[in-house]
């Protein structure tokens, strides 16, 4: 009880002085419990709740907090006090993550599991042997489980460990040799063949088409990444990568378009194969089509298609559609204002632009980037004195 007590007057220091950022606190945690790290997941947490008022009893589905993060975009997100970090598709918090997954619905049946294997386990101690140790190791299993889930999100390891774990306890639970007459291993029953072989076939199935296949896509990847391939073979490669299993597609789409983009930013004059630009474009609006609510597939494909004009003067017009869009999904995100002015300047609209811009300095005064847009703005509508106005106020809030 001592060391219980302990434990839970240690884990209430540290959380408060997470929480308020006191300094005497924090000087002595690990770098993870910084002002950035702890200040991105209040301003995250607090979007996230927005969400769950709007949706509280069903939440918005399974892995949908994107809609939740492009709703309520806290403009802040980029300074270095916010985290600094402008994407999230999880809110860091197991029980804000089951809200918005699932609403209050989800979230009580989550935490039903715990509360049923915890009863079951002390139920068991109390009433049939005083061995407090099983019970004890188990609760402090989950419970640690649980409690850094708190702060962090599940990986395939974790995850696959919390399943182990639960079936641990449940063969503490029901496994009793006093129960059979003669003890030993007899309340040990052998499945039967048809249950044995549908789980080794499932088994099989799921190692190919989660494991086998997206390793394969994996390294498509790294070979791609590498260089030194014909534009036809990188994008055969490409093609089949995006094929093969729906695991982290989404993924692979998004950074071949960025680093694509990247390059034709960088060369202008058509040294990117026509067709290996047209498959790009292809396959990652393709992708946006698939999924209309993802903010960042809007922001990706307008941006490919800013700097990809030169292969089709259409492009520039299909660049404005789709910010236009980013915008009205996301009216408090400055990415898309910045995107769709780099759009009007391409035109020689400035005026266009610097209203945009404008807008995404209003969004967050303190945010240097904004400025910086803005002087280049000014630059390239040659008012020149704004600009440098633009450009020193960026340099006084820290950007270089």
């Amino acid at each position: 009880i001592s060391i219980f007590a302990v434990g839970i007057v240690f884990g209430g220091i540290v959380t408060f002085g997470a929480l308020t950022q006191n300094k005497a606190i924090v000087d002595k945690l690990p770098n993870f419990f910084s002002s950035a790290s702890i200040g991105a997941r209040k301003v995250v947490w607090n979007m996230a709740w927005q969400g769950v008022k709007e949706r509280p009893i069903l939440g918005w589905g399974p892995e949908n907090f994107n809609a939740v993060f492009t709703k309520y975009f806290n403009p802040c997100l980029p300074l270095d006090k916010c985290g600094g970090e402008v994407w999230f598709d999880r809110t860091h918090n197991v029980i804000l993550d089951n809200l918005i997954h699932s609403g209050i619905i989800g979230l009580i049946a989550y935490l039903s599991i715990f509360a049923s294997v915890l009863f079951m386990l002390w139920r068991k101690i109390f009433r049939e042997s005083k061995n407090w140790f099983l019970p004890s190791a188990l609760t402090a299993a989950l419970l640690s489980y649980f409690v850094q889930n708190l702060l962090v999100f599940d990986m395939l390891n974790t995850y696959i460990m919390f399943f182990f774990t639960l079936a641990f306890a449940g063969s503490a639970v029901y496994f009793n040799d006093e129960e059979k007459e003669g003890g030993g291993r007899s309340a040990i029953h052998t499945p039967h063949i048809l249950i044995s072989a549908t789980v080794g076939v499932f088994l099989v199935c799921s190692l190919f088409y989660f494991g086998i296949q997206s390793f394969q896509a994996a390294h498509w990847g790294i070979v791609i990444s590498r260089g030194g391939l014909s534009a036809r073979d990188t994008i055969e490669l490409y093609k089949k990568s995006t094929s093969l299993s729906s695991l982290g597609n989404r993924q692979i789409v998004e950074f071949f378009t960025i680093n694509i983009s990247d390059l034709l930013r960088k060369n202008t004059e058509k040294k990117v194969p026509p067709e290996f630009v047209m498959e790009v474009e292809k396959i990652m609006r393709k992708t946006a089509e698939e999924n209309p609510y993802d903010f960042r597939h809007q922001i990706i494909l307008g941006e490919f298609y800013t700097f990809a004009q030169a292969y089709d003067p259409g492009f520039i017009t299909r660049a404005e559609e789709v910010l236009k869009n980013a915008i009205d999904m996301s009216p408090t995100n400055q990415e898309g204002y910045r995107l769709l002015a780099q759009v009007y300047i391409f035109t020689k609209d400035y005026e266009k632009a610097l209203d945009l811009i404008t807008k995404s300095v209003a969004l967050e005064p303190d945010l240097g980037e904004s400025h910086w847009y803005l002087g280049r703005a000014y630059t390239f509508s040659g008012n020149k004195e704004k600009a440098e106005e633009a450009f020193l106020r960026a340099n006084e809030l820290g950007y270089k």
